[in-house]
Protein backbone atom coordinates (compact mmCIF):
# COMPACT_ATOMS: atom_id res chain seq x y z
CA UNK A 1 0.00 0.00 0.00
CA UNK A 2 0.58 3.56 -0.60
CA UNK A 3 -1.91 5.68 0.87
CA UNK A 4 -3.26 6.13 4.00
CA UNK A 5 -6.04 8.41 5.14
CA UNK A 6 -6.72 10.64 7.93
CA UNK A 7 -5.59 12.19 10.91
CA UNK A 8 -3.52 11.72 14.20
CA UNK A 9 -1.84 9.36 16.78
CA UNK A 10 -3.88 9.24 19.80
CA UNK A 11 -0.58 7.47 22.35
CA UNK A 12 2.59 5.48 22.07
CA UNK A 13 3.28 2.05 22.18
CA UNK A 14 6.53 0.64 21.98
CA UNK A 15 7.79 -2.15 19.53
CA UNK A 16 7.75 -5.15 20.59
CA UNK A 17 10.26 -8.04 20.27
CA UNK A 18 10.62 -11.27 18.88
CA UNK A 19 13.08 -14.41 18.56
CA UNK A 20 12.09 -16.40 15.33
CA UNK A 21 11.19 -20.05 15.84
CA UNK A 22 10.71 -23.25 13.97
CA UNK A 23 7.27 -24.39 13.22
CA UNK A 24 5.42 -27.38 11.89
CA UNK A 25 6.98 -28.78 9.07
CA UNK A 26 4.68 -28.74 5.65
CA UNK A 27 3.84 -32.44 5.64
CA UNK A 28 1.83 -31.90 9.10
CA UNK A 29 -0.14 -28.86 8.56
CA UNK A 30 -3.71 -29.47 9.70
CA UNK A 31 -6.81 -28.28 7.10
CA UNK A 32 -7.82 -25.02 8.13
CA UNK A 33 -11.47 -25.12 9.26
CA UNK A 34 -13.95 -24.05 6.48
CA UNK A 35 -14.94 -20.13 6.93
CA UNK A 36 -18.75 -20.57 5.94
CA UNK A 37 -19.77 -16.66 7.54
CA UNK A 38 -21.05 -17.82 11.14
CA UNK A 39 -19.37 -16.75 13.92
CA UNK A 40 -17.04 -19.31 15.33
CA UNK A 41 -16.75 -18.24 19.28
CA UNK A 42 -16.86 -19.81 22.31
CA UNK A 43 -19.58 -21.63 22.44
CA UNK A 44 -18.56 -22.79 18.79
CA UNK A 45 -14.67 -23.44 19.26
CA UNK A 46 -12.61 -24.03 16.30
CA UNK A 47 -9.43 -25.79 16.57
CA UNK A 48 -6.39 -23.02 15.57
CA UNK A 49 -3.80 -24.37 12.75
CA UNK A 50 -0.92 -25.83 14.94
CA UNK A 51 1.23 -22.96 14.21
CA UNK A 52 -0.62 -20.52 15.78
CA UNK A 53 1.57 -19.37 19.12
CA UNK A 54 4.98 -20.04 17.88
CA UNK A 55 7.31 -16.79 18.57
CA UNK A 56 6.70 -15.74 15.21
CA UNK A 57 2.98 -16.61 15.12
CA UNK A 58 4.29 -19.31 11.77
CA UNK A 59 3.58 -16.70 9.38
CA UNK A 60 5.03 -16.69 6.41
CA UNK A 61 8.15 -14.26 5.47
CA UNK A 62 8.07 -13.45 1.78
CA UNK A 63 11.45 -14.19 0.28
CA UNK A 64 10.69 -11.95 -2.65
CA UNK A 65 9.66 -9.31 -0.99
CA UNK A 66 10.82 -5.37 -1.77
CA UNK A 67 12.89 -5.39 1.39
CA UNK A 68 14.61 -8.86 0.87
CA UNK A 69 14.96 -7.86 -2.57
CA UNK A 70 16.72 -4.96 -1.96
CA UNK A 71 18.78 -6.64 0.69
CA UNK A 72 19.77 -9.55 -1.98
CA UNK A 73 21.10 -5.97 -4.35
CA UNK A 74 22.58 -4.44 -1.81
CA UNK A 75 25.28 -7.07 0.26
CA UNK A 76 27.70 -4.07 1.13
CA UNK A 77 25.44 -1.36 2.16
CA UNK A 78 26.05 -0.67 5.68
CA UNK A 79 22.29 -0.74 6.56
CA UNK A 80 21.91 -4.14 5.18
CA UNK A 81 22.49 -6.60 8.06
CA UNK A 82 19.67 -4.14 10.31
CA UNK A 83 17.28 -4.02 7.39
CA UNK A 84 16.92 -7.91 7.09
CA UNK A 85 17.28 -8.80 10.51
CA UNK A 86 14.85 -5.99 11.56
CA UNK A 87 12.38 -6.08 8.93
CA UNK A 88 13.29 -8.62 5.70
CA UNK A 89 13.00 -11.38 7.68
CA UNK A 90 10.00 -10.98 9.43
CA UNK A 91 6.87 -12.03 8.45
CA UNK A 92 4.25 -9.41 6.41
CA UNK A 93 1.28 -9.50 4.10
CA UNK A 94 1.52 -9.96 0.36
CA UNK A 95 -0.37 -7.47 -1.95
CA UNK A 96 -2.11 -8.30 -4.62
CA UNK A 97 -3.69 -6.12 -7.43
CA UNK A 98 -3.65 -4.43 -10.99
CA UNK A 99 0.31 -5.24 -10.99
CA UNK A 100 -0.42 -8.93 -11.45
CA UNK A 101 -0.89 -9.93 -15.06
CA UNK A 102 -2.17 -13.46 -13.84
CA UNK A 103 -3.42 -13.32 -10.20
CA UNK A 104 -4.77 -16.54 -9.65
CA UNK A 105 -0.99 -18.13 -10.79
CA UNK A 106 0.72 -15.48 -8.80
CA UNK A 107 -1.46 -16.11 -5.78
CA UNK A 108 -1.46 -19.93 -6.07
CA UNK A 109 2.31 -19.65 -6.38
CA UNK A 110 2.71 -17.77 -3.27
CA UNK A 111 0.31 -19.84 -1.07
CA UNK A 112 2.68 -22.86 -2.40
CA UNK A 113 5.34 -21.42 -1.21
CA UNK A 114 4.27 -20.55 1.98
CA UNK A 115 2.65 -24.26 2.12
CA UNK A 116 6.49 -25.63 1.15
CA UNK A 117 8.01 -23.70 3.97
CA UNK A 118 5.35 -25.18 6.39
CA UNK A 119 3.87 -21.20 7.49
CA UNK A 120 0.82 -19.53 7.07
CA UNK A 121 0.65 -16.81 3.95
CA UNK A 122 -1.15 -13.17 4.45
CA UNK A 123 -2.49 -11.38 1.50
CA UNK A 124 -3.90 -8.30 0.55
CA UNK A 125 -6.38 -8.21 -2.04
CA UNK A 126 -6.38 -4.75 -2.95
CA UNK A 127 -7.66 -3.93 -6.90
CA UNK A 128 -11.11 -2.25 -6.72
CA UNK A 129 -12.57 -0.06 -8.76
CA UNK A 130 -11.47 3.42 -8.04
CA UNK A 131 -8.84 2.25 -5.88
CA UNK A 132 -7.80 5.48 -3.75
CA UNK A 133 -9.96 7.60 -4.71
CA UNK A 134 -9.58 9.81 -2.14
CA UNK A 135 -6.16 10.13 -1.87
CA UNK A 136 -4.30 9.26 -5.37
CA UNK A 137 -1.26 8.16 -4.09
CA UNK A 138 -2.35 4.52 -4.95
CA UNK A 139 -5.22 5.13 -8.16
CA UNK A 140 -5.67 2.23 -9.96
CA UNK A 141 -7.63 -0.79 -9.65
CA UNK A 142 -10.24 -2.60 -11.47
CA UNK A 143 -11.73 -1.09 -14.91
CA UNK A 144 -15.43 -2.24 -13.68
CA UNK A 145 -17.25 -4.33 -11.85
CA UNK A 146 -17.46 -7.17 -13.99
CA UNK A 147 -13.65 -7.02 -14.21
CA UNK A 148 -13.31 -7.13 -10.63
CA UNK A 149 -15.53 -10.06 -10.37
CA UNK A 150 -13.43 -12.01 -12.52
CA UNK A 151 -10.18 -10.56 -10.55
CA UNK A 152 -11.28 -11.57 -7.38
CA UNK A 153 -12.94 -14.77 -8.45
CA UNK A 154 -9.18 -15.63 -9.66
CA UNK A 155 -7.60 -14.72 -6.50
CA UNK A 156 -9.98 -16.73 -4.90
CA UNK A 157 -9.24 -19.56 -6.63
CA UNK A 158 -5.33 -19.43 -6.75
CA UNK A 159 -5.88 -20.02 -2.50
CA UNK A 160 -8.54 -22.56 -2.86
CA UNK A 161 -9.22 -24.46 -0.17
CA UNK A 162 -5.74 -23.77 1.92
CA UNK A 163 -5.27 -22.16 4.80
CA UNK A 164 -4.62 -18.12 4.56
CA UNK A 165 -5.26 -14.90 5.82
CA UNK A 166 -6.87 -12.36 3.88
CA UNK A 167 -7.09 -8.37 4.46
CA UNK A 168 -9.48 -7.37 1.93
CA UNK A 169 -9.37 -4.21 0.09
CA UNK A 170 -7.70 -1.43 2.75
CA UNK A 171 -9.60 1.84 2.50
CA UNK A 172 -12.90 0.82 0.24
CA UNK A 173 -15.63 0.62 2.79
CA UNK A 174 -14.42 3.75 4.99
CA UNK A 175 -14.18 6.13 1.50
CA UNK A 176 -18.14 5.09 1.20
CA UNK A 177 -18.77 6.57 4.81
CA UNK A 178 -16.48 9.18 4.61
CA UNK A 179 -18.54 12.58 3.94
CA UNK A 180 -16.01 14.25 1.98
CA UNK A 181 -14.84 11.50 -0.01
CA UNK A 182 -16.94 12.41 -2.83
CA UNK A 183 -15.04 10.79 -5.35
CA UNK A 184 -15.71 7.28 -4.78
CA UNK A 185 -18.90 5.54 -6.61
CA UNK A 186 -20.68 4.34 -3.89
CA UNK A 187 -23.48 2.11 -5.56
CA UNK A 188 -20.46 0.79 -7.60
CA UNK A 189 -18.31 0.39 -4.89
CA UNK A 190 -20.70 -1.50 -2.30
CA UNK A 191 -21.44 -4.47 -5.55
CA UNK A 192 -17.68 -5.08 -5.90
CA UNK A 193 -17.12 -5.52 -2.55
CA UNK A 194 -20.49 -7.90 -2.24
CA UNK A 195 -18.34 -9.82 -4.82
CA UNK A 196 -15.15 -9.74 -2.90
CA UNK A 197 -17.01 -11.27 -0.04
CA UNK A 198 -18.65 -13.82 -1.78
CA UNK A 199 -15.70 -15.48 -3.84
CA UNK A 200 -13.89 -15.58 -0.57
CA UNK A 201 -16.64 -17.25 0.79
CA UNK A 202 -17.27 -19.65 -1.80
CA UNK A 203 -13.77 -19.78 -3.61
CA UNK A 204 -11.18 -19.74 -0.37
CA UNK A 205 -13.25 -21.76 2.50
CA UNK A 206 -10.16 -22.59 4.07
CA UNK A 207 -9.00 -18.64 4.62
CA UNK A 208 -9.73 -16.15 7.18
CA UNK A 209 -10.86 -13.04 5.41
CA UNK A 210 -11.09 -9.83 6.78
CA UNK A 211 -12.85 -6.65 5.19
CA UNK A 212 -10.79 -3.54 6.19
CA UNK A 213 -12.37 -0.84 7.83
CA UNK A 214 -10.00 1.96 8.02
CA UNK A 215 -8.50 2.87 11.16
CA UNK A 216 -9.23 4.87 14.79
CA UNK A 217 -8.85 8.56 13.40
CA UNK A 218 -10.78 8.54 10.59
CA UNK A 219 -14.81 7.28 11.46
CA UNK A 220 -16.37 8.43 14.13
CA UNK A 221 -20.31 7.10 13.08
CA UNK A 222 -19.34 3.87 14.20
CA UNK A 223 -22.88 2.83 13.20
CA UNK A 224 -22.94 4.05 9.62
CA UNK A 225 -19.30 2.31 9.43
CA UNK A 226 -21.36 -0.67 10.67
CA UNK A 227 -23.95 -0.29 8.08
CA UNK A 228 -21.43 -0.28 5.02
CA UNK A 229 -19.80 -3.06 6.78
CA UNK A 230 -22.83 -5.51 7.04
CA UNK A 231 -23.63 -4.08 3.31
CA UNK A 232 -20.94 -5.28 2.02
CA UNK A 233 -21.20 -8.62 3.13
CA UNK A 234 -19.15 -8.82 6.14
CA UNK A 235 -21.58 -11.50 7.57
CA UNK A 236 -19.66 -14.19 4.67
CA UNK A 237 -16.45 -13.53 5.82
CA UNK A 238 -14.38 -14.06 9.07
CA UNK A 239 -14.28 -10.14 10.47
CA UNK A 240 -12.28 -6.66 9.75
CA UNK A 241 -9.45 -5.37 9.55
CA UNK A 242 -8.10 -1.97 10.75
CA UNK A 243 -5.20 0.45 11.14
CA UNK A 244 -3.82 -0.79 7.80
CA UNK A 245 -0.76 1.09 6.47
CA UNK A 246 -1.43 3.60 9.76
CA UNK A 247 0.31 4.41 13.11
CA UNK A 248 -1.94 3.76 15.32
CA UNK A 249 -1.11 1.95 18.81
CA UNK A 250 -2.09 -1.32 19.37
CA UNK A 251 -4.28 0.06 22.24
CA UNK A 252 -6.13 2.66 20.64
CA UNK A 253 -6.95 0.34 17.42
CA UNK A 254 -8.53 -2.22 20.22
CA UNK A 255 -10.40 0.30 21.46
CA UNK A 256 -12.11 1.56 18.61
CA UNK A 257 -12.12 -2.00 17.08
CA UNK A 258 -14.42 -2.48 20.70
CA UNK A 259 -17.17 -0.09 19.97
CA UNK A 260 -16.75 -1.07 16.21
CA UNK A 261 -17.45 -4.74 17.31
CA UNK A 262 -20.48 -3.30 19.49
CA UNK A 263 -21.84 -1.32 16.91
CA UNK A 264 -21.78 -4.37 14.75
CA UNK A 265 -23.07 -6.80 17.24
CA UNK A 266 -26.69 -3.92 17.33
CA UNK A 267 -26.85 -5.86 13.90
CA UNK A 268 -25.39 -8.79 13.64
CA UNK A 269 -26.24 -10.72 16.78
CA UNK A 270 -22.45 -11.99 17.56
CA UNK A 271 -19.16 -10.71 18.13
CA UNK A 272 -16.71 -10.02 15.04
CA UNK A 273 -13.31 -10.75 15.21
CA UNK A 274 -10.72 -8.34 13.66
CA UNK A 275 -7.15 -7.81 13.26
CA UNK A 276 -4.44 -4.82 13.91
CA UNK A 277 -1.89 -3.73 11.15
CA UNK A 278 1.22 -3.19 13.95
CA UNK A 279 3.55 -2.72 11.18
CA UNK A 280 4.72 1.16 11.87
CA UNK A 281 2.22 1.41 15.31
CA UNK A 282 5.44 1.62 17.20
CA UNK A 283 6.36 5.48 17.26
CA UNK A 284 5.40 8.49 18.41
CA UNK A 285 2.56 10.98 17.92
CA UNK A 286 2.17 12.09 14.11
CA UNK A 287 1.19 15.87 13.74
CA UNK A 288 -2.60 15.86 11.77
CA UNK A 289 -2.52 14.72 7.82
CA UNK A 290 1.01 13.19 8.65
CA UNK A 291 -0.42 10.08 7.75
CA UNK A 292 1.82 9.49 4.89
CA UNK A 293 5.39 8.39 5.18
CA UNK A 294 5.12 9.57 8.91
CA UNK A 295 9.10 10.32 9.65
CA UNK A 296 9.05 9.12 13.19
CA UNK A 297 6.57 6.11 12.62
CA UNK A 298 8.48 2.87 14.24
CA UNK A 299 8.16 -0.59 13.37
CA UNK A 300 5.32 -2.09 16.09
CA UNK A 301 4.67 -5.33 17.45
CA UNK A 302 6.03 -8.45 15.04
CA UNK A 303 2.99 -10.77 12.93
CA UNK A 304 1.40 -13.18 15.97
CA UNK A 305 -1.82 -14.23 17.45
CA UNK A 306 -2.93 -11.63 20.00
CA UNK A 307 -3.09 -13.68 23.19
CA UNK A 308 -4.08 -10.37 25.65
CA UNK A 309 -6.96 -8.24 23.78
CA UNK A 310 -9.59 -7.44 21.20
CA UNK A 311 -7.89 -8.54 18.19
CA UNK A 312 -7.40 -11.79 17.60
CA UNK A 313 -3.96 -11.24 15.38
CA UNK A 314 -1.41 -8.66 15.15
CA UNK A 315 -0.32 -8.50 11.68
CA UNK A 316 2.46 -6.54 9.48
CA UNK A 317 -0.44 -5.68 6.65
CA UNK A 318 1.49 -2.71 5.25
CA UNK A 319 5.16 -3.67 3.90
CA UNK A 320 7.38 -1.28 5.98
CA UNK A 321 9.96 0.38 3.94
CA UNK A 322 7.63 0.91 1.19
CA UNK A 323 6.50 4.27 0.11
CA UNK A 324 3.16 5.27 0.73
CA UNK A 325 3.62 7.52 -2.16
CA UNK A 326 5.65 11.11 -2.69
CA UNK A 327 4.95 12.39 0.10
CA UNK A 328 6.24 12.65 4.03
CA UNK A 329 9.65 10.98 4.63
CA UNK A 330 9.99 9.48 1.41
CA UNK A 331 10.43 10.78 -2.29
CA UNK A 332 9.48 7.71 -4.20
CA UNK A 333 6.55 6.67 -5.61
CA UNK A 334 3.97 4.37 -4.10
CA UNK A 335 4.67 0.90 -3.85
CA UNK A 336 8.80 1.61 -3.90
CA UNK A 337 10.70 -0.04 -1.16
CA UNK A 338 12.57 2.74 0.14
CA UNK A 339 15.44 1.84 2.29
CA UNK A 340 16.31 4.87 3.56
CA UNK A 341 12.66 5.10 5.40
CA UNK A 342 13.02 1.33 6.37
CA UNK A 343 16.52 1.95 8.05
CA UNK A 344 14.31 4.63 10.38
CA UNK A 345 11.65 2.23 11.35
CA UNK A 346 13.21 0.06 12.47
CA UNK A 347 16.11 2.09 14.19
CA UNK A 348 14.71 5.22 14.89
CA UNK A 349 17.45 7.20 12.86
CA UNK A 350 18.11 7.85 9.55
CA UNK A 351 21.31 6.11 7.89
CA UNK A 352 24.46 8.09 8.07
Amino acid sequence: MRRRPRRVLAAVILAGAVVLAGVTPAAALPSAPAVDGAWHGPSEPVAEPEWFGTADGGFYADPDSGANRWVAANPDNAATPTIRDGLASRPQAKWFGDWNTDVRSDVDAYVSGAAKAGKLPILVAYDIPQRDACGGQSTGGAPDEQAYAAWIGAFAAGIGTRPAVVVLEPDAVAQTVDPGCTAVDRAARMATLNDATSALHDGAPGARAYLDAGNATWISDLDALATALDGAGLRRIRGFALNVAHYQPVVGSEAYGGMLDAALSARLGHPTPYVVDTSRSGGGRPEPGDFCNYGDARLGVPSRENDGGGAELLLWVKDPGESDGVCGASSLPAGQFDWRYAYRLVTGAWPG
